[in-house]
């Protein structure tokens, strides 16, 4: 299997992990933990509303799914092509192009992590 794959592959089930994590921990603690009182310029159920809607480990989940998706879709069809490395080589079609182009911008978000390549960057 390809490295760029694999490594997609790993950061979104460290991805779900945490979202699970996250609901576990909501579940075992309902009330969330202790929190300093800070002044927002709108009320703070607002924000936290909003910072959920964006961040929640729900969305984080459902994010996860499709990013999932989108990879195995990406691999079939390179996989019709009958190469091996997804990153460099390929057919020149544009289904070809198109799924090389978006496994790496899928792995962009995680540039900064240790097992990401340059070589990966779009």
């Amino acid at each position: 299997m390809d490295d760029l794959v694999a490594f997609l592959r790993a950061r979104l089930d460290e991805d779900e992990k945490l979202a699970r994590d996250v609901i576990a921990e909501r579940e075992e603690y309902p009330q969330g933990p202790r929190r300093h009182t800070t002044r927002y310029p709108f009320p703070a159920r607002n924000a936290r509303a909003l910072h959920d809607g964006i961040h929640g480990p729900e969305r984080v989940l459902r994010e996860v799914e499709a990013k999932r998706r989108i990879v195995e879709g990406c691999v079939e069809s390179l996989e019709r092509e009958a190469r091996r490395d997804y990153v460099t080589e390929g057919g020149d079609n544009d289904s070809a192009v198109l799924a090389r182009f978006t496994l790496r911008m899928l792995a962009l978000p995680y540039a900064d992590h240790p097992e990401y390549r340059d070589e990966w960057k779009p």
